[in-house]
C-alpha cells in the first residue's frame, strides 16, 4: 500500500505538458484498482488518498473524469456515502448518486469494472 499511495503523490504534481494527461489515465486507474482489489483493510490511507485527491494536479481528473470511481473507493475505505456531492454538472440528485456509490462499494471486487 506504501508504493500505491507514493505513485499517487507522484501523479498528484504529474505535468502534463504537451502530451496530455491521456498516459496518466491508466496509471491512476491502476492505482485505483490496487486501492479496491486490497478492499477495507486499506482504510487507514483514505486520509491520504483524499488530501491528494485534492492536489491540483488530480483535483481536475478526479472531478471531471473519475469521480464516481473513486468515491466508490473512498466508501469502501470507510468514508461515510452521505458526505458524498455529485458534480453540478451531472444529472440525477445528490440521494441518487449517493445510492449508486454505495451499490457499486458493496459489490466485491471486480478487475473489469473497479
Amino acid at each position: 500500500m506504501p508504493d500505491l499511495l507514493r505513485l499517487l503523490r507522484e501523479y498528484s504534481v504529474y505535468d502534463p505538458g504537451k502530451y496530455g494527461f491521456s498516459d496518466l489515465t491508466a496509471a491512476t486507474d491502476a492505482v485505483r484498482s490496487g486501492f479496491r482489489r486490497i478492499g477495507p483493510a486499506a482504510f487507514f490511507a483514505r486520509p491520504g488518498i483524499e488530501q491528494l485527491l485534492a492536489s491540483p494536479g488530480l483535483k481536475y481528473r478526479y472531478k471531471t473524469l473519475g469521480q464516481e470511481e473513486w468515491d466508490t473507493l473512498l466508501v469502501v475505505l470507510g468514508k461515510p456515502v452521505e458526505t458524498l456531492t455529485k458534480l453540478e454538472n451531472r444529472s440525477g440528485t445528490d440521494a441518487r448518486y449517493r445510492e449508486r456509490v454505495a451499490q457499486r462499494a458493496a459489490k466485491p471486487y471486480d478487475p473489469r469494472r473497479d
